[in-house]
C-alpha cells in the first residue's frame, strides 16, 4: 500500500534531532542562528509553528475587536480559529480552481473599513503571482500577510519582498520537516518587536516534550513503508478503526481542548538546531519532486483537474484532484494500494453572520470534490502509471468548478 504522505525526514535528521534533546541545546544561540540563516535581514522570528507565530502576529498588532481579517476562502485549519480567539472577524475571499488564489476583484467586495489584514495562502506546494495584491493591500495600509506554510521549496524564496509577513511551516507533514518549528518574517521593526518581547513571555517546549515527539515520529515513519503500512491498515480495519482519521490525528501539529495552551510556547534550542540542519540541507530532492508532480500531471492526461496545477512555479507538496466523487474513487484507489483521501487539514472561511454576500462557494465547491493522491519521493514510476490508470478509469467525469478572474491576470512568479 502507498501511504498518503510520508514524512520528508530522514533517519540521520531524526538522531541529530534526538542528540540535541539529550546533550542539550542552547536557545537563544539556536534561534540567533536560525533566524540569521532565514533572514540575513534580521527580519525574522522563529516559532514553534506557524500557528504559533501567526497567533503571537495578532496579540502584537492589537486590532480593535470587532477588525476584520480577510482570508483565502480556503485555508489552513485553525487560523481563522485564532483570529477570533483575539475578537476579529474572518472573512472569506473566494479562490479560483485554476490558480486555487483568490482574485482581485474577490478582494475588492471583501475589503471594507473594519479591514486591518489580509490573509493569502499559497495551497498545494504553488505559488500564485500576489503582484497585484501587494500593490492593493499598501495603498490602503493593510497589513499583508502570506501564509506560505505549503509552498516552501528552499532558502532561496522566503516569500514576496513587500509582503508585511510571510510565514512558513516545518511542522510534521511539511516539506524539510524538522517535526515543528515556523519561520516567519516580519518587515516591521516596532512590530516584530513587540512580538519577540511576547514571546519571551511563554514557557519554553522542553527537551524531553520534543525528544517524545521525535520519538512518535520515528515510529510513524517505520509504519509508513509500504509492507508496513499495508498490514497496519489491515490491522485497523479488522477491528472497525477509519485509519484515515487516526493517522490525521497523528500528524496534526496541535490538538485537544488546550490548543492555546499548546501553541503558546517558545520552540526547544533543539528544536531550531534540527530546523538549522533541515534548512542548511541540499534542494536537489525539491527540484525532483517538481519533475514528478509534472510527469504525474501529463499521465492523466486532462482527464481530471488539478486546482491550482496552471500555477508556475509548483513545488507539489500535495497532489489533489477534483471529481464527481470522492468516496467512489477512493475505495477504487485503497482497493488497487493506493491510500488517497479527503484530506482533513484544510477549513473553508465561513462566511460572517453580518455579511449579505457568500464569497466561499468555489471553495465549499473545491473541497467536496478533491481527493489526495499519493505523491512523495520514494514512489515509483511505476507506482504513479498505476495509480493514473485507476483514476482515469474510475474518476467519473472531469469537474470543472466555476471559473473566476485570474490572481492579478498572472499565473506565475519569478
Amino acid at each position: 500500500m502507498w501511504i498518503s504522505k510520508r514524512l520528508d525526514v530522514s533517519w540521520p535528521d531524526l538522531a541529530y534531532g534526538l542528540a540535541g534533546c539529550v546533550v542539550g541545546s542552547d536557545r537563544s544561540k539556536w534561534a540567533n542562528r536560525v533566524e540569521q540563516l532565514w533572514s540575513p535581514a534580521g527580519d525574522a522570528v522563529a516559532c514553534l509553528s506557524v500557528r504559533s507565530g501567526f497567533d503571537l502576529l495578532l496579540s502584537a498588532a492589537s486590532f480593535p475587536p470587532g477588525s476584520e481579517i480577510v482570508f483565502s476562502a480556503l485555508t489552513i485549519a485553525d487560523m481563522p480559529r485564532i483570529a477570533e480567539e483575539h475578537g476579529l472577524v474572518p472573512v472569506p475571499i473566494d479562490i479560483d480552481p485554476a490558480t486555487a488564489s483568490p482574485p482581485l476583484d474577490g478582494l475588492v467586495r471583501a475589503v471594507n473599513a473594519r479591514t486591518r489584514a489580509i490573509v493569502i495562502t499559497h495551497l498545494y506546494g504553488s505559488r500564485p503571482d500576489i503582484e497585484s495584491v501587494v500593490t492593493f493591500a499598501k495603498d490602503r495600509g493593510i497589513l499583508l500577510v502570506e501564509d506560505c506554510a505549503q509552498a516552501f521549496a528552499g532558502r532561496a524564496f522566503t516569500g514576496h519582498p513587500e509582503s508585511d509577513v510571510t510565514m512558513f511551516s516545518f511542522g510534521p507533514i511539511k516539506t524539510a520537516t524538522a517535526l515543528g518549528g515556523g519561520m516567519l518574517r516580519v518587515r516591521d521593526a516596532e512590530l516584530r518587536g513587540r512580538m519577540r518581547a511576547h514571546q519571551e513571555q511563554y514557557p519554553e517546549q522542553g527537551a524531553g516534550a520534543y525528544g517524545g515527539r521525535l520519538l512518535k515520529y520515528a515510529a510513524i515513519h517505520v509504519a509508513s513503508g509500504r509492507l508496513a503500512y499495508g498490514a497496519l491498515l489491515r490491522c485497523m480495519r479488522w477491528v472497525g478503526v477509519d485509519h484515515d482519521q487516526v493517522m490525521h490525528r497523528l500528524t496534526r501539529g496541535f490538538s485537544g481542548p488546550d490548543f492555546f495552551t499548546r501553541i503558546r510556547r517558545r520552540p526547544s534550542g533543539a528544536l531550531l538546531r534540527l530546523l538549522y540542519r533541515r534548512l542548511c540541507q541540499d534542494g536537489a530532492r525539491l527540484a525532483q519532486r517538481t519533475t514528478d508532480g509534472e510527469h504525474l500531471l501529463g499521465l492523466l492526461e486532462d482527464r481530471v483537474v488539478s486546482p491550482g496545477g496552471r500555477v508556475r512555479p509548483h513545488f507539489y507538496w500535495i497532489f489533489p484532484i477534483l471529481v464527481d466523487d470522492p468516496p467512489r474513487l477512493i475505495h477504487a484507489l485503497r482497493a488497487a494500494g493506493y491510500d488517497a483521501t479527503e484530506g482533513r487539514s484544510f477549513d473553508v472561511v465561513a462566511t460572517p453572520a453580518v455579511s449579505g454576500e457568500q464569497d466561499n462557494r468555489a471553495a465549499l465547491e473545491i473541497m467536496a470534490h478533491t481527493v489526495f493522491l499519493p505523491f512523495y519521493p520514494g514512489m515509483t514510476a511505476a507506482g504513479w502509471e498505476g495509480m493514473a490508470r485507476v483514476v482515469k478509469a474510475r474518476a467519473g467525469k472531469p469537474v470543472r468548478v466555476r471559473a473566476l478572474q485570474p490572481l492579478g491576470g498572472s499565473d506565475s512568479q519569478d
